[in-house]
């Protein structure tokens, strides 16, 4: 132990120590290299592999999210088959989309271990998509039965007027001439008039009358079915559906009355078919007031499912806004970690670098030169001055210290003295 702490003052052991400092510098340096780049590289890899997949798959998401909650107002409003076709084939492409977009951020979550908001948004996410989904197919089908309730409608409207016109060829000529034969007896101008006893009589005014209500009550109940197809509520039908069966009672009775006049049995024939197809279209179940009242009542459940569609798709907006926000702050997260290490590595390795330069430079300045140059060139000097001849000069305690050189300057005083001796 002795001789070591003698050794301490060597220039063998300064200079070892001095190369240790340096070494132990180089080393800690290459250390914090290597820690803290490989933590940067870590926290980028996790940018790149982790965050940067999950923070796509949450703008996918975002994306197909928006589409499909569009789709429902689209899918209402499609006016032919081929539109309704074009948009049912986008939703459908959409949640496939969106479907995939999903499993790729359940997968990325499970895999780099995710976000906690995406851990919990997630299933509820899914879940809205689903319903969704689902309220979309109720939409699609409630379409779907207003076009089919659409085309029933336009098909039984141009039947009315059909029978408007059939009915119109037979009554307005029979009224015509029945009031004319009333009138003047005539049935025809070929023939002579009837006598005033036989045409001018209650029976004739009566079959007039009935043919007169025939007509009239013929276009109320048409006049009701139009009406019946501008009511906004289903409820509001129900007097109208009154209303067309009391029209058809005074119908009915008009018609019994034709069938038992004699001359007007063959008129009966002719419009009675009419007016039993008239009365088929207004009171049949899937036509007339019972097929506007289903259009109402699958109009007010469209407005339903639209107004949930829009709630569920404000819902599932909203998760997966706040999914992408939180994909986007976990992605600056990793990007602040890694610039935070990239950042401590490079001010160690400063701190590092510029304690080498002031080591070097303390050591060149005070050891190096002070120490070293400094005394050897004093003990250089001395040698030179004993060499011409100089044995007086003296430098031994203008060297000092306890190491090789002082050792030299001894000896050399040894060889002075023995010198000045001899």
């Amino acid at each position: 132990m002795a001789n070591l702490l003698q050794k301490r003052h060597k220039i063998s052991a300064q200079l070892y120590t001095a190369i240790a400092a340096f070494v132990a510098l180089t080393i800690a340096a290459s250390l914090v290299g290597v820690l803290f780049f490989a933590r940067a590289g870590d926290s980028q890899s996790e940018v790149n592999e982790g965050t940067v997949p999950e923070l796509a798959a949450a703008f996918g998401v975002a994306r197909y999210s928006g589409t499909l909650a569009a789709a429902g107002p689209r899918l209402n409003a499609a006016a032919t088959p081929q539109e309704w076709d074009a948009v049912s084939e986008s939703i459908s492409n959409a949640h496939g989309s969106f479907e995939s977009e999903l499993i790729n951020l359940e997968q990325s979550v499970l895999e780099v271990g995710g976000i906690e908001t995406g851990q919990s948004a997630l299933p509820a996410i899914r879940a809205q998509a689903d319903t969704l989904r689902d309220n979309l197919d109720a939409i699609g089908s409630n379409k779907a039965k207003q076009s089919r309730q659409s085309f029933s409608a336009d098909a039984m409207w141009e039947e009315l007027a059909e029978l408007r016109r059939d009915l119109d060829k037979v009554l307005v000529p029979a009224i015509d001439d029945q009031l004319f034969y009333f009138s003047t007896g005539y049935r025809t101008l070929d023939a002579p008039p009837a006598a005033l006893s036989e045409h001018f009589v209650t029976a004739e005014f009566d079959l007039y009358r009935h043919l007169s209500e025939l007509q009239s009550e013929g276009i109320y109940a048409r006049e009701l079915l139009v009406r019946a197809s501008g009511v906004a509520n289903a409820s509001d039908v129900e007097p109208l559906v009154e209303a067309f069966e009391s029209a058809k009672g005074r119908i009915e009775s008009s018609l019994d009355a034709l069938q038992n006049t004699p001359s007007a049995a063959d008129l009966y024939d002719r419009i009675d078919p009419i007016f039993v197809r008239l009365f088929e279209i207004g009171l049949n179940d899937g036509i007339g007031f019972a097929l506007m009242v289903q259009q109402r009542q699958l109009a007010r459940q469209q407005e339903e499912l639209l107004t949930e569609n829009r709630n569920i798709a404000l819902g599932l907006v909203g998760e997966v806004d706040s999914l992408v926000a939180a994909s986007e702050a976990s992605a600056a997260d990793a990007t602040l970690s890694a610039e935070q290490a990239f950042l401590t590595g490079r001010t160690l390795l400063i701190v590092i670098s510029v304690a080498s330069v002031v080591a070097a430079i303390l050591i060149a300045w005070l050891f190096v030169g002070r120490v070293l140059l400094r005394r050897l060139s004093i003990l250089a000097e001395w040698m030179r001055s004993m060499a011409g001849g100089d044995l007086e000069a003296q430098a031994q305690a203008e060297i000092g210290g306890q190491d090789e050189i002082s050792d030299m300057a001894a000896a050399l005083e040894v060889f002075r003295q023995n010198a000045l001796e001899v």
